[in-house]
C-alpha cells in the first residue's frame, strides 16, 4: 500500500495515526478498526513490549527537560492520574498483567472516548460510511461495573521541587503556573501567548546571533541572552480536558538556576502587565 502506521500515547489520549493515498482509506480504516477492536494481547507480545517500555523509560530519564516535565505534573497535581508519569513507573512494569490490559481495553476503548479524523484527498460521507461500517461494533459505554477511575476534576497545588543528580553537568528549572483547558474560552489567547514568548537556543541565538542581546526579538531572548551558560529555554502550554499548566523550562549552568527560576517567574508577568492594544 505506501502507506504508513504510527501511535503514541499521552496523558489524556492515545493516538493511531495512518497516512496512505486516497485510494487505500477504506483499507486504512478497515486496519484501525481491526486493530481496536480485535486486540490479541498475546503474552509473548507483552513480555517484548515490557522491554521496549522499560528502555524508553530508561532514555527518558536521561533527558532533562522529559525529567523536569514529568516533575512538574507530578508536584502540580500529584493527588490525581494526571499527575503520573505517561510511561508509568519502572519499577510498576513487571506487575502488569495480561488481564489488567483486557480490563483497560474493555473500560476505555468504548464508543464514546473515540474521535475519528480523516484529513486530505477524502470525501466526507464515504468517511463517515467507512468509520460506521468498521467501527460499529464497539460498545458506546463501558460494560457495568468497569467505570474509570479517576474521573474527577485534577486541582493544582501550588508547591516547589527540588531534585539532585550529581551525575548532571547543568541544571533545568521549570516554573509552571495552571491554566486554562481545552475547553476554555482562554486557550486560544494561550496558545497564542506560547508563540510570542517563544524559544532560546544558544547555538541560534547565541553564538552565531551577531545582535546584542537586547536587541534580539523578544524579551525571552533577551534575557536568555544574558546569561551565557544557559543554553536552552522554551515556552510551554499543556492543555487538557479540565485542566493546563503553562510555563518555561531553561536549562544551563547551575550557577545561574536563581536566575533562571526568576525568568520564569518574570516573563509571562512581563506579557501580561504589558499587554498593548491597537
Amino acid at each position: 500500500m505506501g502507506a504508513t502506521l504510527d501511535a503514541y500515547t499521552s496523558r489524556e489520549h492515545t493516538l493511531f495515526h495512518m497516512q496512505c493515498f486516497p485510494n487505500d482509506v477504506s483499507k486504512c480504516v478497515n486496519i484501525l478498526g481491526d486493530m481496536l477492536q480485535n486486540p490479541r494481547f498475546d503474552k509473548n507480545m507483552i513480555e517484548d513490549e515490557r522491554d521496549t517500555i522499560k528502555t524508553e523509560l530508561e532514555e527518558s530519564n536521561k533527558d532533562t527537560q522529559e525529567t523536569i516535565m514529568e516533575a512538574v505534573h507530578f508536584n502540580c497535581f500529584r493527588d490525581h492520574m494526571i499527575g503520573q508519569p505517561i510511561l508509568g513507573d519502572i519499577d510498576n512494569i513487571q506487575n502488569v498483567t495480561q488481564d489488567m490490559i483486557r480490563q483497560y481495553h474493555a473500560t476505555h476503548y468504548v464508543g464514546k472516548n473515540l474521535v475519528v479524523v480523516a484529513t486530505g484527498n477524502v470525501d466526507h460521507k464515504q468517511v463517515v460510511d467507512m468509520v460506521n461500517r468498521e467501527f460499529g461494533r464497539l460498545n458506546k459505554n463501558s460494560p457495568e461495573g468497569l467505570e474509570k477511575i479517576n474521573t474527577e476534576k485534577p486541582h493544582y497545588t501550588p508547591s516547589c521541587m527540588f531534585m539532585r543528580d550529581d551525575e548532571l553537568y547543568n541544571a533545568g528549572v521549570g516554573v509552571f503556573y495552571d491554566a486554562p483547558s481545552w475547553f476554555h474560552e482562554d486557550y486560544y489567547a494561550c496558545l497564542l501567548l506560547e508563540r510570542i514568548i517563544g524559544t532560546y537556543n544558544f547555538e541560534r541565538n547565541g553564538q552565531s546571533h551577531l545582535n546584542d542581546p537586547f536587541k534580539q526579538y523578544s524579551t525571552f531572548e533577551s534575557y536568555m541572552g544574558n546569561m551565557p551558560d544557559v543554553t536552552k529555554g522554551l515556552s510551554i502550554y499543556s492543555p487538557y480536558r479540565d485542566c493546563g499548566l503553562f510555563g518555561t523550562y531553561m536549562y544551563g549552568n547551575e550557577v545561574f538556576s536563581r536566575y533562571m527560576a526568576y525568568a520564569g517567574i518574570y516573563i509571562p508577568a512581563h506579557y501580561g502587565l504589558n499587554v498593548i492594544i491597537s
